[in-house]
């Protein structure tokens, strides 16, 4: 299953829209987050994790891919976390 949410984020003094695709299969649990790199990975599958518990809603045992598109914009922040979590269900 795939679905999209919408987000922005700031670069500098500019604003940027930033799709937010999640796709789910069955298959053994796990996420991905792709177009984020090292240390922030982990941390924002972290933060994916809690968001959807903090919501009160239960993650299913499935695998996640989640991309965050554009590719050449810095994602480094946590208000993409909201439509992560959004789009996951």
């Amino acid at each position: 299953m795939l679905s999209v949410a919408w987000s922005v984020t700031n670069a500098g003094f500019d604003s940027h829209e930033i799709s937010v695709e999640c796709d789910s299969t069955e298959s053994l649990p796990a996420i991905s987050i792709v177009w984020l790199a090292g240390k922030n990975t982990e941390e924002a599958t972290d933060r994916f994790r809690g968001a959807v518990r903090n919501s009160q809603l239960e993650l299913p045992a499935k695998k996640y891919t989640i991309n965050l598109a554009p590719a050449d914009i810095s994602k480094n922040d946590s208000g993409l976390d909201p439509a992560t979590a959004c789009s996951s269900n």
